[in-house]
């Protein structure tokens, strides 16, 4: 969630970045794109059982974090805005197919009066990376990148991501196995 908080609120500037000469943006058609094929994905995985999604949830957040990452490093080094308009819309799909399979899995195995908790922890902390993410990559105390430079790194993000997942994966597999 910081990863994809953190795309979504410096998108706009690398979309400028990219192409400073060109008249029409249509950053809110991409916007309400994302969210309307956003909101299609979330219904596609309310379709997908939560015993699949359980069986197989680290491999599927290992792929669809390592294919946001390449979305987002796409993005970063294309000269063409409407690649990244594209990029980012894809990015956005996955992302809110992911946070639903994952969200529905944790609500599914906790009590009733401890959703408000864990969600709660887990914002604070989406809130806590973004914050990292931004004194470090953006801002002037931090390394203070060009937006190129920014995205580069949050795809290299979203990649180190799926390695934690990938690893995750494994230790699965093997617990299973014994």
């Amino acid at each position: 969630m910081g990863g994809f908080l953190q795309i979504q609120s410096y998108v706009q500037i690398l979309w400028q970045f990219i192409d400073p000469t060109q008249k029409n943006f249509y950053n809110g058609a991409v916007e309400a794109a994302l969210t309307l094929f956003g909101a299609i994905s979330c219904l596609v995985a309310g379709f997908i059982s939560s015993e699949k999604f359980e069986k197989f949830d680290l491999w599927i957040l290992t792929v669809c974090s390592f294919v946001e990452g390449v979305f987002i490093i796409i993005s970063s080094v294309t000269d063409q805005v409407w690649v990244a308009y594209v990029m980012y819309v894809l990015f956005g799909i996955i992302y809110m197919f992911m946070i639903t399979l994952a969200s529905a899995t944790v609500a599914k195995n906790l009590l009733e009066d401890s959703f408000a908790l864990i969600f709660g922890i887990n914002t604070l902390l989406a809130l806590i990376i973004q914050t990292i993410l931004t004194v470090v990559v953006v801002s002037e105390s931090g390394l203070k990148l060009s937006p190129r430079n920014q995205f580069l790194v949050f795809g290299g993000y979203f990649i180190f991501l799926s390695v934690i997942f990938l690893v995750g994966s494994f230790v699965k597999l093997v617990k299973q196995r014994k």
